[in-house]
């Protein structure tokens, strides 16, 4: 983080040629100029603080919208929608009363793509799902311009469950190092940042003994 430099206030001849004569003086006049000079920088912090919280994907924006239902796994693995001009704002809103882990497996046959899994979140992981959601930078590339890793993998879904019968699906891209939900998308660190979540969860129990090769 750059912090903008500015100069000490400078002493004119007058006071510097007092200061020569009084050292306690002198002492004091600079006393006074690094407290100003350690007040400009402490505003230079604050600026750039904000700066880091907008890139975090929480600026103002539409705010996520969920959908009637309870919340379900897909029962089989479909790709993201298209998203031409990414949401800002949060990717998904607070207060989930559950969360399920989708997972789709790769198997033997690459064209099998059914749910594998749908693994409930602990009671006290959800708040710090929801804030790591939330918290991840956003991806502001248009669907066209995404780039995807062609090579056969697993894949996850999220889905939020909240009060009077919503839900909210977040389509994790691991290909693309994306999520979406509702319109806004956020760039994946790693999908094993989003599986802690749900501890003992190993990908291993949930793979084919016989791999495509």
């Amino acid at each position: 983080m750059s912090v903008r430099r500015s100069a000490a206030p400078r002493v004119g001849p007058g006071r510097g040629a007092a200061a020569r004569m009084d050292p306690a003086r002198g002492a004091a006049a600079r006393v006074a100029a690094v407290g100003a000079a350690a007040r400009l920088a402490l505003v230079g912090l604050a600026a750039s603080g904000l700066g880091v919280v907008a890139a975090c994907g929480n600026e103002p924006g539409t705010p996520p919208t969920t959908r009637p239902g309870p919340p379900r796994c897909p029962d089989t693995y479909v790709g993201a929608p298209a998203v031409p001009t990414p949401r800002a704002g949060h990717l998904v809103p607070a207060g989930a009363t559950t969360a399920l882990l989708c997972v789709y497996p790769l198997r033997a046959d690459p064209r099998d793509d059914r749910l594998g899994a749908a693994l409930p979140a602990p009671d006290g992981k959800l708040a710090g799902l929801v804030k790591h959601l939330n918290g991840l930078r956003p991806d502001r590339r248009a669907s066209d311009d995404v780039s995807c890793v062609m090579v056969g993998r697993e894949q996850y879904r999220v889905v939020l469950g909240y009060p009077d019968d919503r839900h909210l699906v977040v389509h994790v891209e691991v290909n693309c190092d994306s999520v979406e939900a509702d319109g806004a998308r956020r760039r994946l660190r790693h999908e094993t940042d989003l599986t802690a979540f749900w501890p003992g969860f190993r990908l291993a129990d949930y793979l084919p003994t016989a791999m495509p090769t």
